[in-house]
């Protein structure tokens, strides 16, 4: 019976590892200052896979979230979730869309 309890794998999904990841990170600062804010979304970002130059911190405490054009969606989507999930106050979404000027 051992063998087969030890046999057996705990499989978390991504979702669940970043969740644990965001916890501890939370549950260790408070969230009330901005440092503590920026582990967190440090752990965003890693557990999303995404580098951490796509989430900044401005001086209000708002987040910024600027992903580059070729990102996928799915990246996107992990890290807007996990960000409304944290409650982290105000988001701001900097998209990378083209515009051009109409010829006239």
């Amino acid at each position: 019976m051992r063998a087969s309890v030890a046999a057996k794998r705990i499989d978390l999904s991504r979702s669940a590892l970043i969740w644990l990841s965001i916890m501890t990170a939370t549950f260790a600062s408070g969230c009330t200052q901005p440092a503590d804010k920026m582990v967190l979304l440090k752990s965003i970002a890693d557990g999303c896979h995404i580098s951490r130059e796509y989430l900044k911190l401005d001086s209000s405490g708002a987040v910024h979230f600027q992903p580059p054009a070729d990102i996928p969606y799915k990246t996107v989507d992990c890290v807007t979730k996990e960000l409304q999930r944290n409650h982290v106050g105000s988001i701001a979404f900097i998209g990378s869309e083209q515009y051009r000027s109409d010829p006239k």
